[in-house]
């Protein structure tokens, strides 16, 4: 039998790795703990937040799909789906959720960008 294991006992600093940056903005923006981010649940806000993570995640580093999911302790399959789910809010064309996740968008590029 061939499993893969996962370390998901990641310790990154959120003040200047480039994932702990994204996560903790995002907590910090929608009013949640960095932890119950990344603590199994399936609340409604905490899912949306981890989508974001992943989303931006993967278009602003370069990290692999595994590496970024280990943080939120999923597998990189939630990873892409997270990001067709931000990628489809982002078709509706809804002038407020484009202008929300744009908003999200120039502050984790600005604070990536001080960070290194």
């Amino acid at each position: 039998m061939n499993e893969k294991v996962y370390n998901y006992r990641i310790t990154i600093n959120t003040n200047t790795h480039p994932l702990g940056i994204i996560l903790d903005y995002i907590a910090n923006s929608l009013h949640i703990n960095n932890y119950a981010v990344r603590k199994k649940c399936r609340k409604r806000e905490l899912v949306y937040a981890r989508q974001l993570y992943c989303y931006f995640a993967t278009k602003w580093t370069t990290y692999s799909l595994d590496f970024i999911a280990q943080l939120i302790q999923k597998d990189h399959s939630t990873v892409i789906y997270s990001q067709k789910r931000i990628v489809d809010l982002l078709s509706i064309k809804d002038s407020i959720t484009v202008d929300y996740l744009h908003m999200h968008e120039i502050t984790i590029n600005e604070l990536l960008k001080k960070a290194s």
